[in-house]
């Protein structure tokens, strides 16, 4: 299972959290390059698996994910 979501939402969550000085614009920038470096390294680069089942959480609670995350475990059970 691959847990994904939109860069403004993962900032978004990030910047309610309070866990950095940074703004909100700040914090979406800072994902969107780390994203791209983390897909484009040249060894290790982040890649999903043909066989992940991708999960957009961007609108979903984390109850909702974890509600969705076990529905999918179980099917493959």
């Amino acid at each position: 299972i691959y847990l994904d979501a939109h860069p403004s939402v993962r900032a978004r969550r990030r910047f309610v959290q309070g866990t950095s000085a940074m703004s909100l614009a700040e914090l979406e920038q800072t994902i969107m390059e780390r994203d791209n470096r983390d897909r484009n390294k040249v060894e290790g680069s982040l890649k999903i698996s043909d066989e992940a089942v991708v999960l957009d959480t961007s609108t979903l609670t984390l109850d909702k994910v974890c509600e969705k995350v076990s529905g999918l475990i179980k099917t493959y059970l």
